[in-house]
């Protein structure tokens, strides 16, 4: 077995983890501060009118569609991507505050379409999503309203019959729940409601299972410790090693004994790679 250069070693992992450090902190800097609407080019893909969009002559004439985003970044987006229901709740409060004071109000004998009984006219030919939009509620999604992400799930609290015929898209979904993208408005003569679902994800699951025999390589042996059949050091103690689950959606992260196989220490977090899109061909393409 080829020897361990030691220096070597901890060189490598130096650079690694500087490299990791630094994929980490631009992540955290792209999902507060980047718009999750603008693409790599710098170009609005959102499906709605921003007062950030602009467009060139060159591009009004050209074959490329999506207009420029002049955003200067300096707003934090992460609560567009807020799963913790305490920080929805006060999410939801700014909203309904924000909509109280834009001054729509809509007559008595007008059908609406609400969210959290913020209302808007109800409009023949509109989306969910368009509403959604109108009354600043963020629901995911990473495919541009096509019906291919599958997840801008939504539930319809009251009117579901006011709108379209589930499409194809919607064939994994049962009873009032629908793509907001998908669900458009058909009749107006019937109020709409529709709510967000409200996500919390279990990260890890309880750890009551019993200790498997354990086989690590790196062993101990009297007062030395080995990598193989290698001496690599003195026992100081303990040995401990870490194990890493690095998964599109959650990173988990578990510091174990190698002699027990006792877990000692346990985090985890969503992957913050997850402001360039929900799968890994969607950040690809970011």
């Amino acid at each position: 077995m080829k020897r361990i250069d030691r220096a070597e070693y901890e060189k490598r992992l130096d650079h690694l983890g500087g490299i990791l450090k630094g994929i980490a902190a631009h992540a955290d800097v792209q999902a507060a501060n980047r718009c999750p609407y603008k693409n790599r080019f710098d170009q609005c893909t959102a499906k709605f009118g921003c007062r950030n969009q602009r467009r060139s002559d060159r591009q009004t004439h050209s074959s490329q569609p999506l207009p420029l985003c002049a955003c200067e970044d300096g707003l934090d987006y992460r609560s567009a991507w807020e799963s913790d229901p305490e920080a929805y709740e006060r999410t939801r409060e700014a909203i309904q505050a924000a909509s109280r004071q834009d001054g729509v109000e809509v007559p008595a004998n007008v059908s609406t379409v609400s969210h959290d009984e913020i209302q808007r006219p109800a409009v023949q030919g509109r989306t969910i999503f368009d509403y959604a939009d109108d009354l600043n509620v963020r629901v995911p999604t990473s495919c541009g309203r096509t019906g291919h992400c599958h997840e801008c799930i939504v539930e319809i609290v009251r009117g579901g019959t006011a709108l379209s015929s589930p499409t194809e898209a919607e064939g994994f979904l049962s009873g009032d729940f629908r793509l907001a993208c998908q669900a458009v408005l058909d009749r107006t003569d019937e109020d709409v409601a529709f709510s967000i679902m409200r996500r919390t994800p279990r990260i890890l699951g309880p750890q009551d299972h019993e200790t498997d025999a354990t086989d690590p390589l790196v062993q101990r042996r009297g007062d030395r410790v080995f990598y193989g059949d290698e001496a690599i050091d003195h026992y100081r103690g303990r040995m401990l090693g870490m194990c890493l689950d690095l998964g599109t959606t959650t990173m988990v992260a578990e510091l174990v004994d190698l002699e027990s196989g006792r877990c000692l220490a346990t985090t985890a977090l969503e992957n913050p790679q997850r402001f360039g899109g929900s799968d890994v061909m969607h950040r690809i393409s970011y």
